[in-house]
């Protein structure tokens, strides 16, 4: 039966969680319609499954790792507007 956590079927990850996730995408999504005109590019980007205290099993970047992975992206400008990157394989994921 459906519990107020919300988990989908096969994944669990609770309702309130998807849909803060996806309105996080559509804002992001807004904002580089809205800032195309000024030359600014919008992107997401996913820091992977940080080696933390609270690290899921499958962590295995370190923090440190992750911020220079970011600095090295967004120094290099290679990225378009709109693009979802993930920093722990450094691809382009679907939206």
């Amino acid at each position: 039966p459906w519990q107020s956590q919300g988990e989908a079927k096969q994944i669990r990850i609770a309702l309130s969680y998807r849909i803060a996730k996806a309105a996080q995408n559509m804002l992001s999504l807004c904002m580089a319609d809205d800032l195309e005109t000024d030359g600014i590019k919008v992107i997401v980007i996913h820091p992977g499954a940080l080696l933390t205290d609270m690290a899921p099993p499958d962590a295995d970047l370190t923090p440190k790792e992750s911020a220079k992975r970011l600095l090295n992206l967004l120094e290099s400008n290679a990225f378009s507007s709109r693009e979802f990157i993930s920093l722990a394989t450094r691809d382009r994921l679907p939206w």
